[in-house]
């Protein structure tokens, strides 16, 4: 698991699937365009996880990065070897007049 700046993270958005570790209800107030959402407060966050395709590059995000930080390590011990956690969340991607839908 890697640490990204929102601006860095945007410059290389199409490398990236995206998951969003946040609650449906703060996903629906907005997110990056084209996340995954996938609740890390679910037990099932695992399961759900396990579907996704290991050999690809994940960027994770939450409001504040402690979510996605937690989300990130579970990604990775479970064997994705291209994780990005994105520092400060979603909150530093908005600060930086990056886009959300």
């Amino acid at each position: 698991m890697t640490n990204i700046s929102p601006k860095e993270a945007h410059e290389k958005i199409g490398e990236f699937t995206i998951v969003d570790a946040r609650t449906p209800e703060e996903y629906n107030g907005g997110h990056i365009d084209g996340a995954l959402n996938f609740n890390i407060s679910l037990q099932s966050f695992g399961d759900e996880i396990a579907k996704l395709d290991k050999s690809k590059k994940y960027l994770v995000y939450c409001n504040a990065g402690n979510r996605s930080f937690y989300a990130s390590t579970i990604m990775s011990n479970a064997g994705f070897n291209d994780v990005f956690n994105l520092q400060g969340g979603i909150f530093e991607w908005q600060r930086e007049g990056l886009p959300i839908v």
